[in-house]
């Protein structure tokens, strides 16, 4: 909670020092496709590390202008197919396709993860008293 709080208060001193420097602010700016660009770079790219999320970058970058070429007008059609053919088909972006148990911290750790196990039943109370 305090990071995303310390990541929102520079935001909002980086995007209020820029309209002071600019003294202008265009819709462009802070529009849905600017935003809805980065959550798709992060999520196709994946969220455990930060070279995942680049090449997520690369792809949709690339996508993008491969689209506007070729198929004008079908740009969010096609990334939004390949948003929703990610988090079915590679629920941890491309970063997840390296294998191993990262932890979200882009470092293999080699120790194996354990399995959950059943919640233990509760020991029988042979007195039939209750317990505060």
């Amino acid at each position: 909670l305090v990071a995303h709080i310390c990541a929102g208060a520079l935001a909002g001193v980086g995007g209020s020092l820029m309209v002071t420097v600019q003294q202008y602010l265009s819709p462009a700016d802070v529009g849905f496709e600017i935003a809805a660009f980065a959550l798709l770079a992060v999520v196709i790219g994946g969220t455990t590390s930060v070279i995942g999320a680049l090449l997520g970058a690369g792809l949709i970058v690339a996508t993008r202008d491969w689209v506007a070429g070729s198929w004008p007008g079908h740009g969010p059609l096609l990334l939004g197919v390949l948003f929703v053919a990610t988090v079915y088909v590679l629920p941890r972006g491309l970063a997840g396709l390296r294998g191993g148990n990262d932890g979200g911290n882009g470092r293999s750790s080699g120790a194996p993860v354990p399995e959950d196990q059943p919640p233990s039943a509760p020991a029988p109370n042979p007195a039939g008293k209750v317990s505060p």
